[in-house]
């Protein structure tokens, strides 16, 4: 974690580059790193996660299957359409 003394190091060496915004900036980023970093998932969070994950993907199959079948049907109607008017 950056520290007074570590900015004010970096403000030396860096010069008008870095100015307080950006040294603002830096240790927000920092903080939110860490955050990150300690966040633990537990096993419950990942099976609940895996589990939610594969009931979408069913989801996903019946739609498919679903527009499968109806475009299926609509083929089909344009089929005999097709061939209503080869006989008319």
């Amino acid at each position: 974690m950056l520290n007074t003394k570590d900015l004010k190091l970096i403000r030396e060496v860096v010069g008008e580059v870095v100015n307080s915004e950006l040294s603002e900036f830096a240790i927000m980023v920092q903080n939110g790193f860490k955050e990150i970093m300690e966040t633990k998932a537990d096993k419950t969070d990942v099976e609940k996660l895996d589990k939610d994950i594969v009931r979408l993907e069913t989801k996903i199959d019946r739609l498919d299957n679903k527009f499968e079948g109806r475009i299926g049907k609509v083929e089909d109607n344009i089929r005999v359409v097709k061939t209503k008017l080869k006989i008319a």
